[in-house]
């Protein structure tokens, strides 16, 4: 999966962090091949994951950014939410939405993702990236991603990017970082790779 000097991509994801692990590498990819890349971030708790956030941007190479400031735990599917995303989509005339997969059962993240869907009804191409491998019931387990971006060369720009949420490191599992970068591997497999990232396709314009 790669995107051209045409694309401009919007990723948005519901907290810090989420689209380092969704998306990271890839994201750091397409920008390298001249890819428009703006990312999204609905909430952030407090200025300290603020930091955290716009450091991992900066190693991922990302400098377009939107930092929103919906409640924790409490991100809306409504008109304010809808509006905040089509703000975005307006100003940089994004043609490209990727978001949290709609089998996420957090309701931030799904929320998040019905917002995007809502925002993005007339935008050209739409993907979920894959759900977050933490301990999580999803709504559909046997789910399977369509699309896989190889991230062989890419996968430490992820890992400096997570490893910039310090604030989040005790609340996760040990070793959380060492799980993502087995999820990449296991992913890789699927395509013949090291390493590859997952998405899901909801609509693909081809010229």
């Amino acid at each position: 999966m790669n995107f051209g000097i045409h694309s401009r991509v919007l990723v948005i994801g519901a907290h810090p962090d989420d689209i380092e692990v969704g998306c990271g590498s890839s994201l750091c990819k397409w920008k390298r091949n001249n890819t428009t890349i703006v990312a999204a971030v609905m909430t952030c708790e407090n200025e300290t994951r603020r930091k955290e956030q716009i450091k991992a941007f900066e190693v991922l190479g990302i400098t377009d950014y939107i930092i929103g400031d919906f409640e924790d735990g409490k991100i809306p599917h409504n008109k304010e939410s809808v509006s905040f995303i089509d703000n975005i989509i307006n100003k940089y005339q994004i043609n490209t939405i990727i978001t949290h997969s709609e089998f996420d059962s957090h309701q931030d993240h799904h929320n998040t993702m019905k917002s995007a869907m809502s925002s993005g009804r007339l935008v050209n191409n739409f993907f979920h990236f894959d759900t977050i491998p933490f301990r999580r019931i999803n709504y559909q387990e046997l789910s399977k991603p369509t699309i896989y971006s190889n991230i062989d060369n890419f996968i430490d720009y992820k890992i400096k990017a997570l490893q910039c949420h310090k604030s989040q490191l005790p609340r996760f599992p040990e070793g959380w970082i060492e799980k993502i970068i087995s999820e990449a591997n296991y992913k890789g497999n699927s395509v013949n790779v090291k390493y590859a990232e997952s998405f899901y396709c909801k609509k693909l314009y081809i010229h």
